[in-house]
C-alpha cells in the first residue's frame, strides 16, 4: 500500500473528510514511478589503470537523480489501517521495490576514476569507484547522466558493470550517436544512485579526431595525453608516474594527465596534424606526448614480432611479470620511422598486456602505427582493431 493510500484510509476511520477533490479510500492512488533504463550484463574480472581523473561534489542546482529518501512516509500506525482490496499489508507498486533495494546502496557514489575526457559520439565512458551499483550488482537504480554547459541534462545508457571487489566497481556507459548536436562542447559527468550522486571533471564531444573515436564496448587502448615542454628532445618516461618527469607540465592551469583518449587502433599514416583535441583548451597541435595501454589478443600460440612506426618518437612495451619489457625503441625528433623488435616473442594464446609511448615534437607532421607478424604471416600486417582490449576480460 502506498503512503498516500494509507493516509486517505486513516482519515476516512477517524471520520475526516477530504476536500479539494480528493479521492475517497476506495478510489486508486497511483503509485510513485521508477523510470531507469540499464542493461547490465554478468559481471566479468577485469581492470586497468587510467589516469588521475578527479572526483569533484555535484552541483547543487543540477536535479539528482530519483531518491528514496526524498519520499515523505506519514507516520500511520499498520495496525490502524486494513488494507484494501486487492492489496496486501506489505505494499505495492514500485514505491515497495525501490524502498527493498535501498539497503543495496550502503553510501552515495565516490568516482575515482572515468575516462575517456574526450569521447566521440556513441562512443563508451568508463567510470570506476565505490557504490556505484547495488551489492548485487543490479545497475536497475544507477544512474549516469551529462550535464551542458546550458544546464540541460542528457541521459546515458548504463550497457555493462564489471565487480572489482568490495564496494568497488566499473560501470560502462554509451553515448548517444548525437552526442555533439545534443552536449555541444563540453558537459559534466554524473553518476547517481537512490543514496546520492557524484560529480566528475567536464567531458568533451568530438565529432572526429585523429587519437579519438568510437569503439565497441571494451574495445580500444587508453591514451592518457601529456602537454610537454617545447624543445623536448626524447620521450618522458610515461609508464611509472609521469607527472613527475621533468618534461611534463604539470601546474594548476593544466591537469595532469592533460586528457584521456580511446583509440580503437594504432594506424595513423604520415598526415597533418591541425585539429588538435576538440574541446580541450585550445589547439593542441604539438609539444604532446600519449601513453597508450591495453592488451592485444593474441590469436595463436607462436613467436610473434611487432614493428612500431612513429613520428616522432614512439615506444613499444610488453607486460611480463607486472614490469613492463621494452620490445621496440624509436625515441627522438624525425619523420616517420619504424623500429622491429630485436627478436621474436614466445606467447601464449589469449590477452597481453602492451604500453605504447607517443610524443609529438614540433608541429605538424604525426605518424602512429603498430604491426605485427605471427605464425603463418607472411609479412608485417596492422594490428586490426579487433585485437586491442581495454581489459583482459
Amino acid at each position: 500500500m502506498s503512503w498516500l493510500q494509507r493516509t486517505v484510509r486513516a482519515w476516512s476511520l477517524a471520520g475526516l473528510s477530504i476536500g479539494c477533490g480528493g479521492p475517497s479510500p476506495s478510489e486508486e492512488v497511483p503509485d510513485v514511478a521508477v523510470s531507469v533504463a540499464a542493461d547490465a550484463s554478468a559481471p566479468v574480472d577485469a581492470s586497468s589503470d587510467a589516469g588521475e581523473p578527479s572526483g569533484a561534489s555535484g552541483d547543487a542546482s543540477v536535479p539528482p537523480p530519483p531518491d528514496a529518501a526524498d519520499v515523505s512516509h506519514e507516520e500511520v500506525a499498520e495496525a490502524d489501517v486494513a488494507p484494501l482490496e486487492g492489496e496486501t499489508s506489505e505494499g505495492s507498486g514500485d514505491v515497495a521495490s525501490r524502498d527493498a533495494a535501498a539497503p543495496e546502496f550502503e553510501a552515495p557514489p565516490e568516482l575515482t576514476r572515468v575516462f575517456p575526457d574526450l569521447v566521440a559520439q556513441g562512443g563508451v565512458i568508463y567510470l570506476t569507484g565505490n557504490h556505484l551499483v547495488a551489492r548485487s550488482g543490479d545497475t536497475a537504480l544507477t544512474e549516469v547522466w551529462l550535464v551542458s554547459e546550458a544546464g540541460a541534462r542528457l541521459n546515458l545508457r548504463v550497457a555493462d558493470v564489471t565487480l572489482l571487489g568490495g564496494t568497488v566497481s566499473r560501470v560502462a556507459a554509451v553515448t548517444p550517436p548525437d552526442l555533439a548536436d545534443t552536449l555541444g562542447t563540453s558537459g559534466e559527468l554524473f553518476v547517481g544512485t537512490p543514496a546520492g550522486q557524484d560529480a566528475h571533471r567536464p567531458v568533451h564531444a568530438t565529432r572526429n579526431n585523429t587519437f579519438s573515436g568510437k569503439t565497441p564496448l571494451g574495445a580500444g587502448l587508453l591514451g592518457n595525453v601529456y602537454r610537454i615542454a617545447p624543445t623536448t628532445s626524447r620521450l618522458p618516461d610515461l609508464r611509472t608516474s609521469p607527472c613527475t618527469q621533468p618534461a611534463i607540465i604539470s601546474d594548476a592551469g593544466t591537469p595532469c594527465p592533460w586528457a584521456s583518449v580511446v583509440t580503437s587502433q594504432l594506424a595513423i599514416p604520415p598526415t597533418s596534424y591541425t585539429s588538435g583535441f576538440p574541446g580541450l583548451g585550445g589547439s593542441l597541435v604539438e609539444w604532446f606526448a600519449i601513453g597508450f595501454e591495453g592488451h592485444i589478443l593474441i590469436p595463436t600460440s607462436g613467436e610473434w614480432r611487432f614493428r612500431l612506426c612513429s613520428d616522432d618518437g614512439g615506444k613499444l612495451y610488453t607486460g611480463e611479470g607486472g614490469a613492463w619489457v621494452p620490445v621496440a625503441d624509436i625515441d627522438g625528433q624525425h619523420p616517420m620511422r619504424c623500429a622491429d623488435s630485436l627478436q621474436p616473442l614466445s606467447l601464449e594464446q589469449g590477452a597481453l598486456p602492451i604500453f605504447v609511448e607517443y610524443y609529438q615534437g614540433p608541429r605538424e607532421q604525426i605518424a602512429l602505427e603498430l604491426r605485427w607478424r605471427g605464425p603463418d604471416m607472411a609479412d608485417f600486417t596492422l594490428v586490426p582493431a579487433e585485437a586491442l582490449r581495454l581489459f583482459a576480460d
